[in-house]
């Protein structure tokens, strides 16, 4: 799901998915995607292990699943879904190659399990 939703951020921002950056299959349609999924392992890893889901992967265990892309991280000082992670991820990655500079590159940090509430 988020390898999904990274894919569309980089086509929608005018990256080609299949040019990775240590990823380089020629193989695979989605090498970018591959690793810039590499930051959010933690959070579906912690996620699960949290919620003590299981393999058995019933109706309830992806319904669960599905929200992964609504948790909490921290990028950039803010708490922010990892939803907007994604893309805030792809625009860094876009301006540290324009700057030939890879410190602004913007990565997320691991937060607590929470979900993005809107107020």
């Amino acid at each position: 799901m988020i390898r999904s939703v990274i894919i569309q951020s980089l086509i929608t921002h005018g990256l080609m998915p299949s040019k990775g950056i240590h990823h380089n299959s020629i193989e695979n349609a989605f090498n970018l995607a591959d690793d810039l999924i590499e930051p959010f392992r933690p959070v579906v890893d912690f996620y699960i292990a949290s919620y003590k889901l299981n393999l058995d992967l019933s109706h309830e265990i992806k319904v669960s699943l599905s929200k992964v892309l609504e948790l909490c991280v921290r990028q950039n000082g803010r708490k922010i879904s990892v939803r907007q992670s994604i893309d805030e991820l792809i625009e860094s990655l876009i301006k540290s190659m324009e700057d030939e500079d890879s410190s602004v590159l913007s990565c997320p940090s691991l937060l607590p399990i929470e979900l993005v509430t809107f107020e």
